[in-house]
């Protein structure tokens, strides 16, 4: 298969639900798979972009089982400081932005893996697009 040059892979199962991620190419080889333009998801495709990189970092880095519930709300926690100080002019809006990334990042580990610690599941199905 070859990627298109400015892509983005996405695959789905249910016509009705698109989820991001190469992943899926290498896990899952049997699922449709398309191309779509880059910045098919407008003004946030490379904040997608970098959050999906960011999520596949943390996983590989910190690994199952690890206590990711209470990271989105740590990392939920840090998006609203960062804002309210840029609100006030104390932050920058680049580092709200890395703020936001990091959120996204976790919770899209949360939908991929779930929390092991907690004993919560993946949330995504692969087969049927959720559980």
């Amino acid at each position: 298969m070859t990627k298109l040059p400015d892509s983005v892979m996405i695959w789905h199962s249910n016509p009705e639900l698109t989820h991001l991620g190469t992943w899926a190419t290498t896990r899952y080889p049997e699922e449709a798979v398309e191309y779509v333009p880059k910045d098919a998801f407008g003004p946030a495709s490379q904040l997608i972009s970098d959050a999906w990189a960011e999520a596949q970092k943390a996983m590989r880095n910190f690994p199952q089982p690890n206590y990711v519930i209470s990271k989105v709300a740590e990392e939920a926690g840090e998006v609203v400081k960062a804002a309210i100080h840029c609100a006030e002019g104390r932050e920058t809006k680049e580092n709200v932005i890395s703020e936001i990334k990091q959120a996204m990042a976790m919770l899209m580990r949360l939908y991929i893996e779930g929390d092991q610690v907690h004993g919560l599941n993946a949330l995504r199905d692969p087969v049927n697009g959720g559980e």
